[in-house]
């Protein structure tokens, strides 16, 4: 589906990967006033922890959320994932981010056309951030 239309999927496919694979495992704030969240009390010097994946699999916010689809919009007014936070708290690199990964689909696939997975890919075994440790792969 993806190579069909290169140029017309990509933005869909970049948001698609950041939400499937949120780069950032998770992030623990201390909050700093009492509030209270659908139904739950919190108070001033409580540790609140956002799991990444979990916002980006939100069902009322993304239909299958555990399907992996390019062609996915998110509901409306919802964000596209929060791969990268949301709000005043968005990692500045964001942009930086999904460029990087345009660019490198973008030149792989136009300099080695027959290129495909050799074997499943090896994550690695960290905490707080989500990769790869090894994408072993092919050229035909």
């Amino acid at each position: 589906l993806f190579l069909a239309d290169l140029e017309g999927r990509m933005e869909g496919a970049v948001d698609e990967i950041v939400r499937y694979a949120s780069p950032v495992i998770f992030m623990r704030r201390t909050l700093t006033q009492d509030f209270t969240l659908n139904g739950q009390d919190y108070r001033a010097g409580d540790k609140a922890v956002l799991y990444y994946a979990s916002g980006n699999r939100d069902e009322a916010v993304f239909a299958d959320p555990f399907v992996f689809d390019i062609g996915r919009s998110a509901r409306p007014g919802a964000p596209k994932h929060v791969g990268f936070g949301a709000g005043q708290h968005v990692c500045l690199g964001q942009r930086l981010a999904e460029l990087q990964l345009r660019v490198a689909f973008e030149e792989l696939l136009a300099r080695l056309p027959g290129l495909r997975l050799a074997e499943p890919p090896r994550y690695r075994d960290t905490f707080h951030f989500h990769g790869l440790e090894a994408l072993r792969v092919e050229w035909r």
